[in-house]
């Protein structure tokens, strides 16, 4: 049930892969303190992007908010949040366009998003639409789709972020810089295997390419005399926190890989599960509510008319024990990936520490649809259209 390498299916070029966000209301105002862009881009790394953005604006990166990354090798349409003004200065950008600007006094935060629309273009023989949709019916009615993350929560090139946020969580922060700039995995560049040899700063900044402003940042300050535990600060927030971040996330699709094991479809609950109420795109909200042999037959009803979903966390330093089959794989989990909760406290480092969080372990597409191999549906925040592929493919083959 893992996520699959994709390669060759999509993305064969940025075209075949649009992405279209679907903001929660905004209340515009004529004198509102924020700017709002929504910005079409092509081949754009969402951080690049807003590093770029504030350079041109010539403030802090710091004063640009954002609901949610987006793929590089993609056209996405995206909003974008500015703690100040904008006077045109991204009109002569390429592969950017600017479809509308309005103000508004709320600030746009990450996850502010009611969901994404998808137009995927599929690199298929022998398989035809209708075969595709009746894979999509086929698991809806079992009860919608396991809700992993997608190969590019890890990295889409270099696949090592969870890597990085383990070492973080260790304590190793020098293994953890290290591993950014190389990793034997994954890195044959020239410039990353001769900084491997000798960790020489000095020589790898006159070697490693001006478009990976990233690592030179993170090589510069090392040069400097910085120390290893301050690394990976020079990089934008949004970015550092995702190391961790992508590490639950690898303990929550190994999560749904047990759970896979036990369940018969994935409406299907246990007793010591958590749920939450859905929304029309299947976000989840309210408050937790603990399944017990008194509310079962209620719940599960809620859960097969997809009202409700079963959760499972993003483990974290406050994430609560649970009972029954869910506390199982919990614990099953943190003990193979050799993690007590309490390590999520990074000392010294809060900005990076999680106290945890719970995601729906399924999901539906809304409004699905293909016609000539190309997929058009919409997914509620956070979940991944690769994801949803996967599980199609592996249906179809299986």
């Amino acid at each position: 049930m893992r996520t699959q390498n994709l390669q060759g299916l999509i993305k064969n070029s940025a075209e075949d892969f649009v992405v279209e966000e679907i903001p929660e209301a905004f209340e515009t105002k004529y004198d509102g303190k924020y700017t709002i862009l929504k910005v079409k881009l092509t081949n754009w790394d969402t951080n690049r992007f807003v590093s770029v953005l504030a350079r041109m604006l010539q403030i802090s990166r710091k004063r640009i908010t954002f609901a949610g990354t987006k793929d590089k090798r993609a056209v996405t349409t995206q909003y974008f949040c500015i703690n100040g003004t904008y006077s045109n200065q991204l009109e002569k950008l390429s592969d950017c366009e600017v479809l509308e600007v309005f103000k508004t006094d709320k600030m746009l935060r990450m996850g502010d998003l009611a969901g994404n629309r998808f137009k995927i273009k599929l690199k298929l023989d022998g398989i035809s639409d209708e075969t595709i949709e009746m894979a999509n019916n086929s698991i809806t009615k079992e009860g919608g789709y396991w809700n992993l993350y997608g190969e590019q929560r890890f990295g889409t090139t270099r696949s090592n972020t969870h890597k990085v946020g383990e070492q973080l969580l260790r304590g190793n922060f020098e293994q953890a810089a290290k591993l950014y700039l190389y990793d034997p995995e994954f890195d044959t560049e020239e410039y990353r295997v001769n900084l491997s040899r000798d960790w020489d700063y000095k020589k790898a900044l006159d070697e490693y390419p001006e478009f990976l402003n990233f690592e030179r940042a993170i090589i510069s300050h090392l040069n400097s005399g910085g120390r290893y535990e301050d690394a990976l600060d020079v990089l934008p927030r949004t970015l550092e926190i995702m190391f961790v971040h992508s590490f639950q996330s690898m303990m929550f699709n190994r999560m749904l890989e047990t759970r896979s094991k036990y369940s018969e479809s994935r409406s299907q609950i246990f007793e010591g599960d958590l749920v939450q109420k859905t929304d029309r795109y299947f976000n989840i909200s309210g408050d937790l509510i603990e399944v017990t042999s008194f509310n079962f037959d209620k719940i599960f009803k809620l859960s097969l008319e997809g009202k409700v979903s079963a959760v499972m966390p993003l483990v974290g330093f406050e994430t609560p024990r649970q009972n029954g089959i869910p506390g199982e794989i919990v614990e099953k989990t943190c003990n193979e990936f050799k993690v007590e909760r309490s390590m999520f406290k990074i000392n010294g480092k809060g900005e990076l520490s999680s106290s945890g969080n719970f995601r729906s372990i399924r999901f539906y597409p809304v409004e699905f649809g293909c016609r000539e191999k190309c997929l058009d549906f919409s997914l509620g925040r956070g979940m991944y259209a690769t994801a949803l592929i996967t599980q199609v493919l592996n249906l179809i083959k299986n």
